[in-house]
């Protein structure tokens, strides 16, 4: 998702939701035996039954809730005073991604377009289950839209910088630049507008008296990960170590090629090499019997930047050529060592401090703890230094000026 910077001007997200009209949403699922695999990269094909129904993340009050928040009542329809329910046919991957979808019953073509985007913007879903297996499954939702009179303070209403930002449920300062923030590590996002007057009570109760003029709510890939460490199809449980397998895993073009890509790819971040941080992450993972790359896990951390960036290489890593047992393809455990080196005298290779104990302090506001640096994009900053107290009378003045948190060290930070 593209996510615009508030600060100083007037910006509406992609998905921001202007409701100019009151909307009754219902929705009711059933499952139909036509068959489609058009656009479905995926060996399985699409079940019309399933054991257990697709659902969405928090379930049908969650779903409904992200409806009302995210749909725009087309200015036509409004204008013409139109209503009635537009039945949307989608597929429900086995990782739980939203494809496939079209209308099967159409209203107008404005209203059958919004109902529409709305099913497209919907986040993953957890997957449907056929005899314990993860696959993807057919649904039908309906959406209804009911016209009445605009109110004209909800019309008129937009994001500004006083719209609270919450983060993987972390609420962020307001006037909090929504600009610095990696987009790559953002998942999904939305917005949770202060309109009529009993949402915004709920979003005060749930989010405190900062939530009065709306929510921005994001969801990262990390929270996802939390959420759906199960998604991944279980295509066989019987992982093998590397020494148990006849034929061993290897990267297309050999060990050449894979340090090749590597070298290639790889980005030494900022802030570590600002701090001299270098050395070997090493990486664990399974190549499962499809070559590829599953639930990898740092075993050797050398700092959060070094551990994030040697887990993304590995992440966007080709598909290997997958290790066998008796000619038969299999699950084996792999290890790979990613090495950082810094050329010159900035060098510090066994860091005592961690990152995630270091205060954030963004544009001379103070983060939360449970913010992460590494959701901050660095190109977007202006400046970003680590400052550690050496002596006691510092660690005093961090403390003083930054919260009890600035103990350990805090990490500054300008934007642009």
């Amino acid at each position: 998702m593209n996510l615009p910077r508030l600060k100083n001007q007037k910006i509406i997200l992609v998905t921001t939701v202007f409701l100019s009209s009151f909307l009754c949403i219902y929705a009711k699922s059933f499952y139909v035996s036509t068959q489609s695999t058009n656009n479905l990269n995926e060996n399985d094909s699409i079940q019309a039954i399933v054991d257990k129904d697709p659902e969405f993340p928090g379930g049908n009050a969650a779903r409904i809730e992200f409806i009302q928040q995210n749909i725009k009542y087309p200015e036509d329809a409004q204008r013409n005073k139109l209503e009635g329910k537009v039945n949307i046919q989608f597929v429900v991957n086995s990782v739980g991604q939203i494809i496939q979808s079209k209308v099967v019953k159409k209203l107008s073509p404005s209203l059958d377009e919004e109902a529409l985007r709305i099913i497209n913007l919907f986040p993953r879903w957890i997957p449907g289950e056929l005899n314990g297996k993860k696959v993807p499954s057919y649904r039908i939702m309906q959406v209804a839209f009911k016209y009445t009179p605009n109110d004209d303070a909800e019309e008129k209403w937009q994001v500004s910088d006083s719209t609270l930002i919450v983060i993987d449920n972390i609420k962020l300062p307001l006037n909090f630049n929504l600009n610095v923030l990696d987009n790559e590590n953002i998942d999904t996002g939305f917005i949770k507008k202060p309109y009529p007057i009993d949402i915004r009570a709920k979003l005060i109760e749930q989010y405190g008296q900062e939530a009065s003029n709306g929510v921005i709510v994001l969801k990262t890939k990390d929270q996802l990960k939390i959420q759906s460490d199960t998604l991944i199809s279980n295509i066989e449980n019987k992982v093998y170590n590397l020494e148990e397998v006849g034929k061993v895993p290897q990267y297309p073009g050999g060990d050449n090629a894979l340090m090749y890509d590597i070298g290639k790819h790889i980005r030494y971040p900022i802030i570590d090499m600002e701090n001299g941080y270098q050395g070997k992450v090493v990486v664990s993972f399974i190549i499962d019997m499809f070559g590829k790359v599953r639930d990898p896990k740092v075993v050797t951390s050398i700092s959060e930047g070094l551990d994030r960036e040697a887990m993304r290489l590995i992440t966007e890593m080709s598909d290997w050529i997958p290790g066998e047992i008796n000619g038969k393809k299999a699950n084996t455990y792999y290890s790979l060592p990613i090495v950082f080196k810094i050329e010159g005298e900035n060098q510090r290779s066994n860091p005592t401090v961690k990152y995630s104990s270091l205060q954030i302090v963004l544009d001379g506001q103070i983060l939360p703890m449970s913010f992460k640096s590494k959701w901050l994009n660095y190109s977007k900053l202006t400046s970003m230094n680590t400052i550690f107290p050496k002596k006691e009378k510092e660690k005093k003045e961090l403390i003083e000026k930054y919260g009890p948190n600035a103990a350990n060290g805090i990490i500054l930070a300008t934007s642009q």
